[in-house]
């Protein structure tokens, strides 16, 4: 086109050669729009991402490190804060894989990153010759969680080896839902996944090139969204740990005590009432505890398995308060209805207020910031509880001469 302008107006050779100019100032301002979106297009090409679910991996491997499968690469993981931990590592398989576990530092803003090895399908060890440096861009923001991580010998480690040079290998992937662990430790214990745990091949053709000293900075890498169920896990959890303190710390515990202590009008319909209140609460915690176990494959672990135990043997307990209440008026006597009701409550409450501390241990309350109080407040009541059995069975023998007198009393009169 410039040729042609060059031609027609040959008459005047500053407006052809202004013309031509312009064109050339166009054409290379074109030419930098196109190496630039190419460049861009180039770029975000060199990390490649994977998602499982709302938990993103993603992978960077310099061309020096890949042509000599050795040197430096790097990782990415990314999470919603709902985990308690979130793995990568190399390998077929947990036997003999180099992982990377994941989860939130002591003060709860940044996030710990621990090498460890795969032995069997024990927990996995922690493994001090990993050569990591967690960079910028790292830590806890809007619910999410973030690694950006150079390894600088994730070629090879005890157990196995993965060549960057070749086509592709394979990795796998496994995370934890629950309390955050919040630890600088890099030997932290944690908690078995559930169900949540895989395996792929990554495409290392899609990850290779970069030679930027932290590439997930100069991309923009898929970064999960905060799923709905991730956020409504942790409502749900702490709600039915709330209301399942509540009821078996609180108010099975009162209604007991009172039953036993207390000497007043109407006092069995406060009891009736007080246990009630707490049976209800009860039923909505263990709805929420059976949706949680099973979501997190948890079911068949002790807390969930002593939960519906409990929640078997509490649906008949307010009939069997009422056939006691009703047997009792009638005889002046405990009979077995009553003998089953008392039972049954009482050790339905005490061993619901151990269970709660075993649903703490299996939500990964590792640093016993909730198991302390929670003991604290166990103790204080289920010593309470106790003591008030004892104070009311010795007080009950004291006045058994007295009751099996009037017992006796109405069964002559009724016989006259």
């Amino acid at each position: 086109m410039c040729v042609v302008r060059v031609v027609a107006m040959l008459d005047d050779g500053r407006e052809a050669g202004g013309k031509c100019e312009s064109s050339r100032r166009k054409m290379g301002f074109l030419s930098f729009v196109v190496a630039a979106v190419g460049l861009i297009i180039t770029t975000y090409a060199q990390v490649s991402t994977q998602c499982q679910g709302d938990v993103c991996y993603s992978l960077s491997i310099p061309q020096t490190s890949s042509s000599s499968n050795g040197g430096d690469i790097y990782f990415r993981i990314a999470a919603p804060t709902g985990y308690q931990w979130v793995a990568l590592g190399q390998g077929n398989e947990m036997d003999g894989a180099q992982m990377f576990v994941m989860y939130q530092s002591a003060n709860g803003q940044n996030v710990t990153i621990s090498p460890r090895n795969g032995e069997g399908h024990n927990t996995p060890e922690y493994n001090g010759n990993n050569q990591l440096t967690l960079l910028e861009g790292s830590g806890v923001l809007d619910g999410k969680m973030v690694a950006n991580v150079r390894c600088s010998n994730c070629s090879s480690w005890r157990g196995g080896s993965m060549d960057f040079s070749s086509a592709s290998a394979n990795w796998i992937y496994a995370n934890k839902f629950g309390y955050p662990i919040q630890s600088d430790d890099l030997n932290a214990g944690i908690q078995q996944h559930g169900n949540a745990y895989g395996t792929w091949s990554w495409d290392f053709a899609t990850a290779r090139g970069s030679n930027s000293a932290n590439p997930f900075l100069s991309v923009n890498v898929i970064t999960p969204t905060i799923i709905n169920h991730s956020k409504s896990r942790n409502t749900v959890l702490v709600a039915h740990g709330v209301m399942a303190s509540l009821a078996f710390l609180v108010f099975f515990p009162i209604g007991g005590i009172l039953i036993r202590v207390a000497n007043f009008s109407g006092l069995v319909w406060v009891h009736a009432g007080m246990q009630m209140l707490a049976w209800l609460i009860y039923l909505v915690a263990f709805g929420m505890g059976v949706w949680l176990a099973t979501n997190t494959d948890d079911i068949k672990k002790a807390h969930p398995v002593i939960g519906i135990a409990l929640f078997l043997v509490l649906l008949v307990q307010p009939a069997l308060g009422w056939m006691h209440h009703k047997m009792f008026n009638e005889k002046r006597t405990r009979t077995a209805w009553s003998w089953t009701h008392i039972g049954i409550g009482r050790l339905a409450i005490l061993v619901g207020m151990i269970n709660g501390g075993l649903g703490l241990q299996l939500a990964g309350d590792t640093e016993k910031k909730h198991v302390v109080p929670y003991a604290i407040v166990a103790v204080v009541f289920g010593l309470a509880y106790i003591g008030a059995i004892v104070w009311g069975e010795l007080k009950r023998r004291r006045n058994r001469p007295n009751e099996e007198y009037k017992r006796q009393g109405n069964e002559l009169h009724n016989m006259n």
